[in-house]
C-alpha cells in the first residue's frame, strides 16, 4: 500500500487493517458461510465460497458414492440370504421325500 502521511494516511492504514482482520466488509462483498472469509457477492454460490463449494460438492458425491455402494453391498447380502435359504428348503425337502425318513 502506498504511504501517506498525517491523518489520511492513518485512515487508509485503519481502514486496511480493518479489511485485512475482517472487521469491516465492502458493500460488495459477503462471508462465506464456511470459510468466513470475504467474497465479492457474484462468487458465491448459496452462501459458499468456491473453495468451500467444491469442497461440499466433493463431499456429496463421496456420500452418494458410499450410498451406492452400501445399497449394492445390501442388494448382495439379501440375493445371498434369499439363495441360502431356498438352497435350505430345497434340501430339507429332498430329506423329508426320502424312503424311511421318520
Amino acid at each position: 500500500m502506498l504511504r501517506f502521511g498525517g491523518w489520511f494516511g492513518r485512515l487508509l492504514y485503519r481502514l486496511e487493517w480493518a479489511l485485512n482482520q475482517r472487521l469491516l466488509i465492502l458493500p460488495s462483498h459477503a462471508l462465506c458461510s464456511r470459510c468466513r472469509w470475504a467474497f465479492h457477492r457474484s462468487e458465491l454460490t448459496d452462501g459458499l465460497c468456491p473453495g468451500c463449494d467444491a469442497w461440499y460438492a466433493h463431499k456429496r458425491h463421496l456420500e452418494e458414492e458410499e450410498r451406492r455402494i452400501q445399497e449394492e453391498t445390501d442388494a448382495a447380502w439379501a440375493e445371498e440370504k434369499r439363495r441360502r435359504r431356498e438352497e435350505d428348503e430345497r434340501a430339507w425337502r429332498e430329506v423329508q421325500n426320502r424312503p424311511g425318513w421318520l
